[in-house]
């Protein structure tokens, strides 16, 4: 007796399941399943890491806290040189001066004596605008979109000032036309119109220092200007041009100070004290193109056999790749002098026609060689030993700065500062998985030919052995989507083998999804929709014409239609009312008994006689005899574009090679996250001692368990909800080497069936292929038996276990009598999906947008909004969403409101129509012209983040949790946000629906705190009258539910209630009001699906409160 474990691993799941098995490890029964979900690693709309917003936010306070920093430097170089005291600075920000423009004073600055008050706003405005200076000279050469935006409007203002019109930049903003609607960066087409140079406003600087030294300032002396500007970087910097390098990190004393990027340079894979090498490197570039370079093969000619490179045909290709910054598979074919029709292995081909585009991939691109052979003069570069070659690559990947780079330089090599200057410019980022040691010592074996396991195993490195742990797995997988789900499988198994024991072997499949960006998965889902819109006009083409809408039907039309309406085995005409009859099978072009391919691609539509003859062979070798039926079958695959299929159909001969390579890749997964993942579990799992499991832990390829699903009957009966996940582990589980074997077997006899001539003992089983074939019953015996089953009443167990009431079902299905006792039957249950709550504190503590709170008091916020975001609502009133025009007291607005209203009601009611460049000028009735671009709006606001002591309100950030309490009448729940993380103290106000947040209950000692509630936190409701539900796609189920389980999803402080999700995400029950309720627990769900109540005595704080 044992266990066998399988694992249906996805983005946001990992279905699981546990098989109970015989002494020989066969499956017999499930022992349990579930599924687990958790979120993914990514923002779900960008795909971007979910460290980005943190990062992004984080890089914005650093830039304001230097900005400060500045600021109050400036104020201390006031105060110390004597210019101002720190109350007369105080005056200057509370307005006491005038109210001149600092353009007018930066302009007057030039020829009169200014105050000490009026320098210092100069001065400190300098401190908070200090214009753009680019640390390193890469980021000019290799601008993208938007630094070339930056970089256009930096040359226009340069390109004016060197007119000799303006004297200073401030000056130039203050009297061109083109400031006079504004002067600082908006968004739009002059978004960067007040970006200047950061040496024109130094240049303007000493400009206004010099000047009024002139009129007689003693106080602004060569020590001020030098604290101020400085002389240079670094500790010679002033308060206006110190800018730390990201190189640099953090200043003097962090943890963090120094080379960032060299700390962060991870370990070799083989070498484990060598650091891994930058891929910009020369050994790195060569080592990447000779492993792709030995796995190259051609084809010259469709159905011919792969053939690999000679050794000159391979020197050939290395020359031409050091030659240039790119190499494409088109240059190759015609480098090695190949035939038009010549295909390469590493590529994937469409259509016929598109051959030509698709050879037009790079084969490689060895850039960043290119870019330093350039930058140094191809001469110079190639004389230069690998090692320097090295060095260079390292030096431009690890440190980005100018200054950095320059250091390193002098430090580690001898080039000339005319070649140090010229590599400057050059960008290269990313590091490999070797060291320059461990690639120089299998460099050498990849030169003889090796692919790249071979090679390692030569060079004397455990390829296939390494150390893995999690801490190696954390290293080397860098896609946190992947890295989440990985860590998320591990935890499940760990918990499996706890609870029952060493398993006899893991069976695991990913989705195809997992391991490909954001993009790439759109891609796949955009070509899925499309599909499924072909597949959609193809069942409404059935349907006009009384035929019945299956897949095998939709299948067989589309093959017709792509075949041109031609039998590819017989060469004739298959009539369009005989495609979905008995005369014509859709056969797999290469036995599905040797390729355990179900793909569209191996298949085609053809006679039944014909199918019937060619039993378990390919096409070219049953027609091998019939000439003209091998032309007819060439010309009918040279019009089918699919490359593919055409190569399977033009195929002469089956190798031992094509045979094992074809079930071998349609059978396992060889994904690097997949070899990974098996090689984890084979040194962390302790596996049972069964010696005939030969593999103890298998990666499937998801084709294989989707036609074993449909070849079950298990179709879509449970997709719609998140059962599916368990559903495909227990499918993953069943697929053994025996089991693989069984299918094999099966398939063979299927495939020659009705070809006598056919049966042997490589078709049938030994003791079968000798008997009688005029026996019908033997022949029946042979040939009859349906598609094989784990084990009997399979199906119907599975599906008994996947439902709401297994306990009840499984006792209806005779075959599981024998192996359930009663004692198991009583125990079972329907499933809990198992969800992780999601504790995390993230996202800012209000929203961008702030808003006026002079209506605070009442419940309401008022903000600004573009005239082009207002609509007319049903009632002919302006508005935006949840908010109206804001009507004040003195009628003032009406002017405006009206003169938008009549404009708006010419263009539907619509404000983008009406004012689609987000600007309206007006005239009033005493002739007066006036230009609106925001108006104010007002809306009910009933709990904002409150700003500036009550002066400015925004929207809260994220809702936390809930905190539940019990008073003497009912239950009320305090919403918990982001913000009052870092208060002082925890809310204690319960919302009350439809009130403003004043006059929502104020929680009291007399009131008992039961607990909190995160998202996906399990909770228990009982309620008089029942709770309706909502079910989602296909679901259904119980209307109302008296006693309910389920995650917490969410409040709505409006009316004051819940959002609890069903555990498999069939149903949802929204507006929950708690104060009805009879019963309210907080449970918890462990990864075996057990539920447990959970007590709290304490209300939790937050370790970033405020003490």
């Amino acid at each position: 007796m044992g266990i066998k474990i399988g694992l249906d691993v996805g983005i946001t799941s990992v279905g699981y399941a546990v098989l109970r098995t015989d002494d020989e490890g066969v499956p017999y029964k499930i022992e349990t399943l579930n599924s687990v979900i958790f979120p993914a690693a990514e923002n779900p709309k960008s795909g971007e890491s979910l460290a980005a917003p943190r990062r992004g936010n984080r890089g914005s306070r650093r830039r304001t806290r230097r900005t400060k920093f500045r600021k109050y430097r400036t104020k201390r170089l006031f105060i110390r040189h004597g210019l101002l005291t720190a109350e007369e600075i105080e005056d200057v920000f509370n307005q006491k001066l005038g109210h001149k423009t600092i353009y007018e004073l930066r302009t007057e600055a030039l020829d009169r004596k200014l105050t000490n008050e009026e320098l210092f706003r100069i001065l400190y405005f300098f401190a908070g605008h200090r214009g753009f200076k680019s640390n390193r000279k890469a980021e000019i050469v290799n601008a993208d979109a938007e630094t070339g935006m930056v970089l256009s409007a930096i040359n226009e203002i340069k390109a004016a000032l060197e007119e000799g019109t303006y004297r200073t930049l401030g000056e130039y903003m203050h009297a061109h036309p083109k400031y006079e609607e504004h002067k600082r960066n908006k968004d739009g087409k002059d978004r960067y119109l007040g970006t200047a140079q950061r040496d024109l406003i130094i240049d303007e600087i000493k400009q206004i220092v010099n000047a009024q030294r002139g009129f007689g300032n003693e106080a602004l002396t060569d020590a001020f200007e030098q604290e101020f500007i400085g002389n240079g970087e670094g500790e010679a910097a002033g308060i206006f041009t110190a800018q730390r390098d990201f190189d640099e990190g953090p200043g003097k004393g962090s943890p963090y100070g120094g080379d960032q990027i060299e700390k962060m340079i991870g370990w070799c894979t083989f070498e484990k004290e060598e650091h891994r090498a930058a891929k910009g490197t020369y050994t790195f570039q060569y080592f990447e193109l000779l492993s792709k370079l030995n796995n190259l093969k051609i084809q010259e000619f469709a159905g011919d056999d792969w053939k690999e490179l000679n050794p000159d045909q391979r020197q050939l290709i290395i020359d031409k790749a050091f030659s240039k910054d790119k190499l494409q598979y088109a240059e190759i074919k015609k480098l090695l002098k190949l035939e038009p029709e010549a295909k390469f292995n590493l590529l994937s081909y469409g259509s016929k026609t598109e051959q030509d585009k698709t050879e037009k991939t790079n084969f490689v691109a060895l850039r960043s060689y290119d870019k330093v052979r350039k930058a140094l003069g191809k001469e110079v570069y190639v004389a230069m030993p690998s090692s320097l070659k090295d060095e260079i690559g390292t030096i431009l990947t690890t440190y980005s700065s100018d200054k950095s780079r320059r250091r390193v330089f002098a430090d580690r090599l001898s080039l000339t500062s005319e070649q140090v200057e010229a590599l400057l410019p050059l960008t290269m980022t990313q590091y490999g998985h070797l060291s320059l040691k461990a690639m120089r010592n299998i460099i050498p074996y990849l030169e003889m030919g090796l692919i790249y396991n071979e090679a390692c195993k030569a060079a004397g490195y455990d390829f296939k052995h390494n150390a893995i742990d999690r801490a190696f797995i954390h290293e080397n997988v860098s896609n946190p989507v992947v890295k989440r789900a990985v860590s998320q499988c591990i935890k499940v198994v760990n918990q499996l083998t706890r609870e029952y024991g060493k398993p006899d072997a893991i069976n695991i499949e990913f989705s195809r999804e997992l391991g490909k960006n954001c993009d790439e998965r759109r891609k796949i889902e955009k070509g899925q929709k499309e599909n499924m819109a072909r597949n959609e006009s193809i069942a409404n083409e059935l349907r006009e014409n009384g035929i019945a809408v299956n897949g095998e039907n939709i299948t067989r039309l589309k093959l017709w239609r792509e075949q041109g309406n031609m039998d590819p085995y017989t060469g004739q005409y298959i009539p369009y009312e005989e495609v979905f009859y008995g005369n014509y099978d859709v056969d797999h072009i290469i036995p599905y008994s040797i390729s355990f391919d179900d793909s569209f691609g191996n298949k085609v539509l053809v006679s039944s006689a014909a199918n019937r003859e060619k039993g378990n062979r390919i096409p070219m070798e049953y027609l091998a005899n019939d000439p003209i039926r091998i032309q007819s079958l060439e010309n009918i695959a040279g019009t089918i574009r699919n490359y593919n299929k055409r190569e399977k159909l033009l195929k002469k001969k089956l190798s031992k090679e094509d045979v094992e390579g074809w079930k071998s890749r349609n059978i396992n997964d060889t994904r690097y996250i997949a070899r990974l993942l098996r090689n984890y579990f084979k040194q962390n799992i302790e596996f049972s001692d069964k010696e005939n499991i030969k593999e103890k832990v298998a990666v499937n390829n998801g084709t294989v368990t989707a036609r074993m699903r449909a070849r079950w009957g298990l179709g879509p009966k449970h997709r719609d909800n998140d059962r599916h996940h368990a559903m495909d582990a227990v499918v993953v589980a069943c697929m053994t080497p025996a089991f693989v074997r069984r299918v094999t077997v099966y398939s063979k006899r299927q495939e020659v069936r009705f070809n006598k001539s056919l049966w042997n003992e490589g078709t049938l089983e030994s003791d079968l292929a000798h008997m009688s074939l005029e026996k019908r019953e033997e022949y029946e015996k042979m040939f009859s038996k349906a598609f094989p089953q784990p084990w009997e009443g399979f199906r119907d167990e599975l599906n008994a276990r996947l439902s709401d009431n297994p306990k009840e079902l499984i006792k209806n299905i005779k075959n599981t009598l024998g192996t359930y006792t009663d004692e198991e039957v009583d125990k079972l249950k329907p499933m809990f999906v198992v969800r992780r709550p999601n504790k995390k504190i993230t996202g800012p503590a209000h929203l961008e947008t702030i808003r006026s709170g002079k209506l605070l008091n009442e419940g309401k916020s008022l903000s600004r909004v573009s005239i082009s975001k207002l609509k007319l609502n049903k009632n002919g009133e302006i508005g935006t969403g949840n908010a109206e025009f804001y009507k004040s007291e003195d009628n003032g607005w009406m002017p405006v409101y009206n003169a938008l209203k009549a404009e708006m009601e010419k263009n539907g009611g619509s404000g983008e129509k009406a004012f689609p460049d987000g600007v309206f000028t007006y005239t009033q009735e005493n002739g007066q012209t006036h230009t609106v671009r925001k108006v104010k709006v007002v809306q009910k606001s009933t709990l904002q983040a409150v700003l500036n002591d009550g002066k400015a309100m925004a929207d809260n950030g994220s809702m936390v949790r809930i905190d539940v309490f019990r008073t003497p009448k009912k239950y009320v729940f305090v919403p918990v946000y982001v913000k009052d993380t870092v208060a002082k103290e925890l809310p204690n106000r319960a919302c009350v629906a439809h009130k403003n947040y004043e006059d929502w209950y104020k929680v009291s000692k007399e009131d008992n705190f039961l607990f909190s509630l995160y998202q996906n936190d399990v909770v228990y409701l009982e309620h008089k009258s029942g709770i309706p539900l909502t079910y989602i796609g296909d679901n259904t189920g119980v209307k109302k539910d008296n006693k309910l389980v389920g995650y917490f999803n969410g409040s709505n402080i409006a009316n004051g209630t819940i959002v609890v999700k069903g555990p498999d995400s069939s149903f949802y029950a929204e507006g929950v009001g708690i104060a009805t309720l009879l019963k309210f627990e907080k449970m918890q769900v462990d990864y075996l699906g057990n539920l447990s109540k959970v007590k709290e005595k304490t209300r939790q704080t937050f370790s970033n409160m405020k003490r």
